[in-house]
Parts: structure tokens; C-alpha cells; sequence
């Protein structure tokens, strides 16, 4: 279950996401779809629940939202912005 990482502080424009990293002093930006993704990055959600959930909002296959939810996130885990807990 990813949750965003220590220090790190978001806020969301149009629909997409300008993250930045306290620590490292980065400034990320999200796009629409990733900015999806990152808003369930609560702790709380498994990442089978957020694919569930974005296939159902884009009409697409779960399996093809499996594989890109779980690109993006260890995308977003390889630059330091969410960490996850065990499932």
C-alpha cells in the first residue's frame, strides 16, 4: 500500500500535481493520470484497489492500468516520493 514519503508536500492545479521534495529540494510535475494515482497514495489503498478504480473511471483493462500504475509507481518510489507498506 504506497503512501507519499516523508517531506514531501503537493498541490494540485488543473488537474495535475506539483510535488516537491523537502528533502532532496526537487520539484516534480504530474500529469493528469499520474496525479490520479499519486491522490490514492494514502497508506490505506492496495494498488489493486487504485487500478480497480482508474479502469472503471477510463473504461480501460485492468490488465493494461495494472502495468502502468505499476510503472508509475516505481517511478515515483525510484525518486524518493512514496514509500510502500506492506500489503
Amino acid at each position: 500500500m504506497p503512501r507519499h514519503a516523508a517531506g514531501i508536500e503537493a498541490v494540485v492545479v488543473d488537474d495535475e500535481a506539483v510535488v516537491y521534495d523537502t528533502n532532496a529540494g526537487e520539484l516534480h510535475t504530474l500529469n493528469r493520470t499520474a496525479t490520479l494515482v499519486w491522490q490514492r497514495c494514502d497508506g490505506r489503498a492496495a494498488i489493486g484497489t487504485v487500478v480497480q478504480t482508474l479502469a472503471s473511471e477510463f473504461g480501460a483493462s485492468e490488465v493494461v492500468i495494472d502495468r502502468d500504475v505499476r510503472a508509475l509507481l516505481a517511478d515515483l518510489r525510484a525518486r524518493g516520493l512514496v514509500v510502500s507498506e506492506p500489503q
